[in-house]
């Protein structure tokens, strides 16, 4: 059984750069990160399905025991987002924009996780995405600064 599952699950598997051939949106880095964090582990999540892929780019920076993890995915329903993982109804949660891209920021209630979202607007024949930081150290501007990163 375990072959046959290997088998299926091969054809949901993607490197980043495989990844970006499926996608409707720019795979990227932000051009900005946190002082002192590496990029340090990049995959790509994707669910089983019979309809078309949704893979889930998943980038890890670090620096010494701290990291962050950026997500990058189409524009996800809560009960797949990553967001909505660490995020739930009873945190506080902020709604706004900047630099033309809407934004949801959200510390969780009783931990120092905090999880940041930007959703970038569709621009020529890119569709519109998301992009998704948790981290529990950094602040809110520091993670803000590296979101608009993204859109330069």
């Amino acid at each position: 059984m375990a072959h046959y599952w290997e088998k299926i699950y091969s054809h949901f598997r993607y490197t980043v750069k495989e990844a970006q051939k499926v996608v409707d949106f720019p795979i990227k880095k932000p051009t900005y990160t946190a002082k002192g964090y590496e990029l340090k582990k990049e995959k790509v999540d994707t669910d089983i399905t019979l309809g078309k892929s949704k893979p889930i780019i998943n980038s890890r920076y670090k620096k010494g025991e701290f990291s962050y993890t950026i997500y990058q995915s189409a524009i996800m329903e809560k009960g797949k987002d990553p967001f909505y993982f660490w995020v739930n109804d009873n945190d506080k949660i902020e709604h706004y924009e900047l630099k033309g891209a809407k934004f949801t920021f959200a510390k969780t209630t009783g931990s120092n996780v905090k999880g940041i979202k930007m959703i970038v607007p569709a621009k020529g024949k890119d569709s519109s995405y998301q992009i998704v930081i948790i981290d529990d150290i950094l602040n809110k501007a520091e993670l803000e600064k590296i979101m608009i990163s993204f859109l330069k």
